[in-house]
């Protein structure tokens, strides 16, 4: 394939701060079935969020929140 990164890759990915509490992403993931990029205050990406780990961890599965520790 002759195309470049740049030209296939999405730039208005969701995000939200690391500090940000995990019951607040449901606004952010009804809009959007990305994953959402945690950031910091100078907006430099911490990790990313897996909205099925955010839905474990959400519904209490101790595994889910595991996956979002080592991802």
């Amino acid at each position: 394939n002759n195309q470049s990164i740049s030209e296939v890759m999405t730039t208005d990915i969701p995000t939200v701060k690391e500090d940000e509490l995990l019951g607040n992403l449901m606004d952010v993931m009804a809009t959007s079935s990305l994953p959402i990029s945690v950031v910091d205050d100078e907006k430099r990406i911490k990790g990313i969020l897996l909205r099925g780990a955010v839905i474990g961890a959400l519904a209490g599965n101790k595994d889910s929140l595991n996956e979002m520790e080592s991802e």
